[in-house]
């Protein structure tokens, strides 16, 4: 298996496999490994179904690790490549036993699978090959021969695995103590633990106490832990894929709980991946709840709120359709199940009515409220196969059934038959599922490919039955409009969506499909509802903006409509239109988002998503060259993000409630000339503003807001290019036009040290003339002892230290030949990193200069401009925007940063994306484009919240136990869920 791994067969990295390689090139081994090495290697195959069996050895693995097994379980422990590595070559000669998953994919093709047992056997001639049988594979005529060549399993005694083996994912008990006969004695973890206690008793002996050696012992303990923490959190990330995409029992909660299970328990760069994956793929999943019971229907209440959902065990239950919460007391039994089977159920549009139908052909009229009967029909489709499928008309004077009997259509009060098709005419397609539309004049009707059967066994001139067909219905006949281009799956339920242009259908395989009224055709792709047994009945929200579905497995699972809550949504903005926004600033506890327009500043509240309002700000003044930054020039929030400075045209400073969007006060006069350079110190109690007449002014602000008292700071009469204060608040660095840095104390106003920039460069650079147009700068936010200054003209950037909060040292220089495009400083002020015009990035040490990784990062297109960089507050991770449309994030953990999940798409502005901001929180990141849309992406910090959100509870204790191990202790993946009993 090993060494098989491409990325088109298995997505269990989003991360390049250049970086793949990189990331797993340290085997992961226990002690007991190391000194006695393996009892098992498990040997199996990658790739797509039916080859693979990934999952089925990941279980297996587990399992045998449980026992007290060391397991060597490639996937986990090598990393893939071209060649059996020394990793693998180790691994096989220092295991007592192989174990090869042998199913019919792999003995069609066994590649590595094949390598790795003849390595095994050069290297253990003695060793033991235990082949697991799939489904009879080793048996199979057409196979035996060329499997034999290989794997000599004739007259050897072989395990035996059912049909489902691998499609479930879950080795059989009988297998697993099969393979564990072993005696206990041997195995290496017995052997290191008598090893261990050999070691604790002389250490204990030489040490005279037990202090030394409970340390060994409790230190070998927590090791241990950690290693099977580890291996089971990356285990459980690898299933999850299978799991939410359907391919495995389990559904999408159990793929959820699995996820968040390893992230809260082992948190690492490959789990995140799998949840970044788990986030995009689940992105139209709103709530997943587990009612108990296998659903028979699902409806909404009038105003949307809530939801009602019929069930198998006779209990009608109503949930909160936003939170997936029990609504309301306890749940009425509204009927005696054993009287009679009950398969389907349909509600009328007021939820006042529901009509049951039965597996023997007859129809209920209800009255949901009392149970009581109105009227019934006995055997209304007996001719027919299959339970018949029923539906409302919107006014309630129509009801629609159906199976291969027919369709028929009953008065709505009375079940009389008042029209209808019959099977032998030539129109009729089988009808399992129906639907009416909006205005009651259409009426689409899907089949159940299943219960076809028996037709088409008695009728070999029998046509092709379309999935799903459109009928128009006056009030007295059916006619056959057309039909749905849908593929071969069968039909469990329609709905039409409330303006009546779209029909949508549930199939048997779990995927819920649109399909356009026009034209019939699809109207976008499958989505998976995460029901895998298939989706009984499903239902839309009068507004269209949510559907339920329910599934055979009891569960209930909303769905977001297209574009709600949609990865990447463009903000809505109704204020002025502009082009080219690059300038977008987060306040400083996150929860508001303003972006830079043409002529004003647009605040939204980032908890809603709600536009707050707008307040003027002066054009950027063109200096030909754009700042590679993402401040916006004239605008500053006070550390509490309450208020708000921003600078005007005529050279005047308004103060502002951000909340409000309100004027604090009146303005003051500031400045001879535009103001667009401002900075709130961290306590808010002084403003920093600076502009193009050449003045550096400190304000102190009075309460109430009546105008400061100001100070003007000597620049040398210099047009300001930006200003910035030190964490502390004691220093103010500030950049001007000539390229000078002065450092100013803040308190007695004082010029503490000033460094020429372009001196630095003008030796090699020819730079003694010039003048600096864009600059940026930027204290480290833990001590600002660290200050990256840079500026575009040059192409060069600064790393230097700040010394005794007095003084400044330039500790390197960068050049870039290729051009600086953007910057950014870890928080810690350990690194800095930068893009370029030409997709690249790098991160080199603030005080060294020297590059942090061996190479470049490349995830950007080649020749096209890093547009922004920014570190999140916790440093871990660093985002990245480019002129190729993409914003990408990238871990940052013990100097080596790495590609995180697969790059955010949907900006289209042939510039690419030019702005990008972070809150602080790193929950949230904002880009923004040429074309001035502006974006929303969940940040690193976001993403397993995101998947708690759409969970109603924690996995069972006994569900740990069964699904992650009974032997770590649980732990809860959401806190603000229940634990069920």
């Amino acid at each position: 298996m090993s060494s098989e791994f491409r990325r088109a067969d298995v997505p269990r990295s989003l991360a390049p496999p250049e970086v793949r390689a990189s990331a797993a090139a340290v085997p992961v081994r226990n002690n007991a490994a190391r000194l006695f090495g393996y009892d098992l290697f498990i040997s199996f195959a990658l790739g797509p179904p039916p080859r693979s069996s990934r999952n089925y050895a990941a279980d297996l693995a587990r399992r045998l690790r449980e026992l007290d097994f060391n397991v060597f379980f490639s996937e986990e422990e090598a990393p893939p490549g071209g060649v059996l590595d020394s990793t693998l070559v180790n691994a096989l000669k220092r295991s007592r036993a192989l174990v090869v998953v042998a199913n019919r994919g792999t003995l069609k093709e066994p590649r590595w699978v094949r390598r790795e047992v003849e390595e095994y056997r050069r290297l253990n001639p003695k060793g033991a090959v235990i082949p697991i049988s799939i489904a009879g594979a080793l048996q199979d005529p057409a196979l035996a021969a060329s499997a034999h060549e290989w794997l000599a399993f004739q007259d050897k005694i072989w395990l035996d695995e059912p049909d489902d083996a691998t499609a479930t994912g879950i080795a059989s008990e009988a297998v697993v103590q099969r393979l564990a006969v072993a005696p206990d004695w041997m195995r290496s973890s017995v052997k290191w633990r008598w090893a261990v206690r050999a070691v604790v008793a002389a250490l204990a002996g030489l040490a005279i106490g037990l202090g030394v050696a409970a340390r060994v012992a409790s230190l070998n303990a927590d090791e241990a832990l950690k290693e099977l923490r580890s291996s089971t959190a990356q285990r459980l990330a690898d299933g999850a894929q299978g799991l939410l995409d359907g391919e495995r029992v389990g559904g999408v909660e159990l793929g959820l709980q699995g996820l968040l299970a390893a992230h809260a328990m082992a948190p690492s760069l490959e789990v995140d991946n799998s949840l970044q994956q788990a986030v995009i793929a689940q992105t139209h999943v709103g709530k997943v709840v587990h009612s108990g019971s296998p659903v028979l229907s699902v409806a909404f209440s009038g105003d949307g709120q809530q939801i009602l959902s019929d069930h198998e065990d006779g209990i009608l239950r109503t949930w909160d359709a936003a939170s997936g919460m029990p609504v309301g007391p306890t749940p009425q039994a509204h009927r005696k199940p054993a009287i009679i089977e009950f398969k389907r159920v349909a509600y009328s549009a007021d939820n006042r009515l529901a009509l049951e139908t039965d597996s023997e052909g007859g129809l209920t009229l209800i009255e949901v409220v009392g149970a009581r009967v109105l009227a019934s029909q006995g055997e209304a489709h007996r001719a027919g196969y299959g339970t018949p499928g029923a539906a409302f008309s919107p006014d309630g004077r129509y009801i629609a059934t159906g199976n291969n009997a027919g369709i028929r259509i009953w008065d709505g009060h009375t079940l009389k038959p008042v029209g209808g098709v019959r099977r032998s005419d030539d129109r009729f397609d089988s009808a399992h599922a129906l639907a009416f539309s909006p205005d009651g004049g259409w009426l689409v009707t899907g089949r159940h490919k299943a219960t076809d059967l028996a037709r088409l066994e008695f009728d070999d001139k029998a046509p092709e039955l379309a999935t799903l067909v459109l009928w128009k219905w006056n009030g007295q006949a059916l006619q056959k409009v057309g039909t749905f281009n849908d593929s071969a799956d069968d039909v469990t339920s329609v709905v039409f969506s409330p303006d009546g242009q779209f029909v949508v259908s549930g199939g048997s395989d779990g995927r819920v499909r649109g399909w356009n009224v026009r034209d019939r055709r699809s109207a976008g792709p499958p989505v998976f509802s995460g029901l895998r047994d298939g989706v009984r009945s499903l239902a839309n929200s009068r507004d269209g903006m949510q559907m339920v579905v329910g599934g055979a497995d009891g569960s209930l699972v909303t769905l977001q409509a297209a574009g709600l809550g949609a990865i990447g949504q463009p903000l809505s903005d109704n204020g002025e239109p502009s082009a080219n926004v690059r300038h977008l600033m987060f306040s400083p506890d996150g929860s508001l988002l303003a972006v830079k327009r043409a002529t004003s500043v647009h605040l939204w509240d980032m908890t809603t998503t709600r536009r707050l309002g707008a307040l003027p700000m002066p054009r950027e003044i063109d200096h030909g060259s754009e700042s590679p930054d993402s401040q916006i020039p004239g605008l500053s929030f006070s550390g509490d993000g309450t208020r708000m400075a921003s600078g005007s045209l005529d050279g005047s400073i308004q103060l502002w409630d951000a909340r409000r969007v309100q004027r604090l006060g009146r303005p003051w006069s500031a400045h001879r000339g535009p103001v667009q350079h401002l900075a709130f110190s961290p306590d808010g109690k002084t403003i920093a503003s600076g502009g193009e007449d050449g003045q550096l002014v400190l304000w102190t602000l009075s309460n109430p807001p009546d105008p400061p008292q100001g100070d003007v700071l000597d620049i040398d009469g210099q047009p300001v290019r930006r200003v910035a204060f030190s964490p502390e608040g004691s220093r103010l660095a500030v950049g001007t036009k000539d390229g000078l840095l002065r450092l100013f104390d803040t308190a007695s106003r004082r010029l503490l040290v000033k460094a020429n920039l372009l001196e630095e460069t003008e030796a090699d650079a020819g730079l003694a003339d010039a003048e600096v147009h864009s600059l940026w700068l930027a204290f480290s936010a833990e001590d600002g002892r660290q200050l990256l200054a840079g500026f575009s003209d040059s192409q060069s950037l600064f790393g230097m230290q700040v010394r005794d909060g007095s003084s400044l040292k330039v500790s390197h220089r960068t050049e870039v030949p290729d051009g600086i495009s953007s910057a950014a400083l870890h928080p810690d002020g350990s690194v800095q990193a930068w893009g370029t015009q030409r997709g690249l990035i790098e991160i080199r040490s603030t005080t060294t200069g020297e590059m942090m990784d061996n190479l470049p990062l490349r995830g950007h297109a080649r020749v096209t401009a890093v547009n922004a960089l920014v570190f999140g507050g916790d440093g871990r991770t660093l985002v990245s925007a480019g002129a190729d449309s993409t914003v990408r994030l990238w871990a940052w953990e013990h100097g080596v940063a790495r590609s995180l999940g697969v790059p955010w798409r949907g900006h289209t502005a042939e510039r690419g994306v030019l702005g990008l901001a972070m809150s602080p929180d790193g929950k949230l990141i904002a880009s923004s484009d040429a074309d001035g849309s502006v974006r929303l992406w969940p940040g690193r910090a976001a993403w397993a919240d995101l998947l708690c959100a759409k969970l109603t509870r924690n996995m069972s204790r006994q569900a740990w136990r069964d699904n992650v191990s009974a032997r770590i202790d649980y732990v809860r993946q959401c806190e603000k869920l229940p634990v069920p009993d």
